[in-house]
């Protein structure tokens, strides 16, 4: 019996600490924004809490209000997914073909002249 309260007690510390994680990126996007425009800038703390419960408070509105409207939103992504996931996959196998050819070329190097094969496909950097 326990035991049940004590998982109960970290799942909802889990979810708030989830929602405190997530949320806080916006505030600090927006400050980020500002600061890119404006670099005399210097936020306030009373002025980035505001926007973390603008925030909050627009995402409690549409779980309340919009949610229940716009669940076939889900449903087309999931399916989108789907289809999207099973005609890019075989192409990514043909790609990673390809760039193993082009990784074993001894005479391709990146043009900033990384030797790292890994860092050039992730940076898209073949040609």
């Amino acid at each position: 019996m326990v035991q049940s309260y004590c998982c109960g007690a970290i799942n909802v510390l889990g979810w708030i600490t989830l929602s405190v994680g997530t949320s806080i990126v916006f505030p600090q996007f927006v400050n980020a924004l500002i600061i890119a425009n404006n670099p005399e800038f210097e936020p306030k703390a009373w002025q980035t809490f505001l926007m973390y419960q603008a925030f909050n408070l627009v995402i409690l509105l549409y779980n309340i209000f919009g949610l229940k409207k716009s669940l076939w939103i889900h449903n087309v992504g999931c399916e989108y997914l789907l289809v999207v996931s099973t005609r890019i996959y075989p192409l990514k196998q043909i790609s990673c073909h390809h760039y193993r050819f082009i990784l074993r070329d001894p005479h391709h190097v990146c043009s900033t002249g990384s030797s790292s094969t890994n860092q050039q496909i992730c940076m898209g950097k073949l040609d």
